[in-house]
């Protein structure tokens, strides 16, 4: 077996990224029943809140990629982790409905630029034939630190009860947050990560940039031409049928054990929330696993019908049934968003800031889909509107069928 030609300190930067995005990120989901009783929202009104932070892929993925190739990707991871950073804390100060759709719109400018800056990054670094492996790496890392967050989040919420008698930790946190809503102080903590990140980018250094600029000096011309390219298209609906699941249901599974079982969505909600991205942890590391034994298609396709299973028996079954099996979908979904990516930078060899800006445009997904689940869900019921999600695995099955990367992923029998 070779050796893969990495650098390292450029491949743990992606990984702590993602750790970052994936604490801010996925937050919404144990937050969003509190928001819904705090500020008196309806499916409806509840459902803005993951589109505007979703939506912000659509503003921003394609112009972060043009911008991240003409003034270097560490200029704008920069850029990201301050915009987060002052979101989280503005937020985390002053609480409202309307402060919430702001801070989570500016919060989704930044991770729509770490997104679309990260891949390229972990392209560079680490060869195209090891790239699925280190993509499909990723999602032990990002399904760990969505864990962590409701996790954390529950044990803030209990220790505020007591603040008191809590350590100088939790007594800090409650210190710089707002003291109306006590589910906002994960915002605080937000925001801290944000500031130690932005320190820990400073201090790396990035590969050159490659240039964009043509013969005739239009970089645009270059957007127009991927814009315009079939597989580019083909993986960015890819992207938002995967985005529609992922924020479907950690955005409305809380709300959806509330609704029909009467569960508490900070105990169990947030357990079940937990549950998901912790699943998420291990279907990645398995995945992993099987990407240096086998070839990626195969897993991908295996790992897209023990979605629709999982999903299936989540909807239809009982209590008991949906509390086991919205995890394992997040077990199922853990390598799709790496396969995404994979099919598509070893399908396209050129222009990859500009590939991956359009491709996480797609993430547009996330804000879409939950927001349709919320308007359907008030007038036919949540049951029913998620059942819009069939729509997006079978997209997943059909691109992984229909898949065809021109480099195969090394594997332990390569020699």
């Amino acid at each position: 077996m070779k050796q893969p030609s990495s650098n390292g300190l450029l491949i743990l930067l992606v990984m702590v990224t993602f750790f970052f995005i994936s604490f801010v990120t996925n937050l919404v989901g144990p937050v969003l029943p509190l928001a819904s009783d705090s500020f008196d929202l309806s499916l409806t009104l509840a459902g803005l809140l993951p589109f505007a932070s979703f939506i912000a892929y659509a503003v921003m993925g394609i112009p972060a990629g043009y911008f991240a190739d003409k003034y270097g990707k560490k200029i704008m991871m920069i850029f990201a982790f301050i915009l987060a950073m002052l979101a989280n804390f503005i937020f985390a100060f002053f609480p409202s409905y309307l402060g919430f759709i702001i801070a989570l719109f500016i919060m989704g400018i930044g991770m729509a630029t770490l997104q679309v800056v990260i891949y390229p990054i972990l392209r560079q670094a680490s060869g195209g034939k090891w790239f699925a492996f280190y993509s499909a790496l990723i999602q032990p890392v990002y399904g760990f630190a969505s864990y962590l967050g409701p996790l954390f989040f529950v044990y803030l919420i209990l220790q505020f009860k007591h603040v008191e008698t809590s350590n100088f930790i939790v007594k800090f946190i409650y210190s710089i947050s707002s003291h109306k809503y006590s589910w906002v102080s994960i915002y605080a903590v937000s925001g801290i990560i944000s500031v130690i990140m932005l320190i820990y980018v400073i201090t790396i250094k990035f590969p050159e940039n490659e240039k964009i600029v043509n013969e005739d000096g239009k970089s645009g011309n270059y957007i127009k031409k991927m814009l315009c390219n079939k597989t580019v298209i083909f993986y960015f609906f890819g992207m938002m049928a995967y985005m529609s699941m992922s924020q479907g249901l950690n955005n409305w599974m809380s709300k959806y054990l509330s609704i029909y079982y009467d569960l508490s969505p900070i105990t169990v909600g947030g357990a079940v929330v937990g549950n998901f991205w912790l699943y998420m942890m291990f279907g990645g590391a398995l995945g992993t696993i099987l990407t240096l034994l086998f070839n990626f298609k195969p897993v991908m396709f295996f790992y897209c019908i023990g979605l629709v299973v999982s999903f299936t028996l989540a909807i239809f079954g009982n209590a008991e049934m949906a509390i086991q099996f919205f995890p394992f979908c997040g077990f199922f979904l853990s390598i799709l968003f790496a396969g995404i990516f994979t099919f598509t930078f070893t399908s396209i060899d050129e222009h990859h800031g500009i590939v991956s800006g359009i491709i996480c445009s797609g993430l547009v997904g996330g804000a879409i889909f939950p927001f349709i689940i919320g308007i359907l869900g008030d007038i036919i019921g949540l049951k029913y509107s998620l059942l819009i999600l069939y729509f997006s695995m079978a997209y997943l099955l059909y691109m992984t069928i229909k898949a065809k990367p021109t480099v195969k992923n090394s594997t332990l029998f390569d020699h």
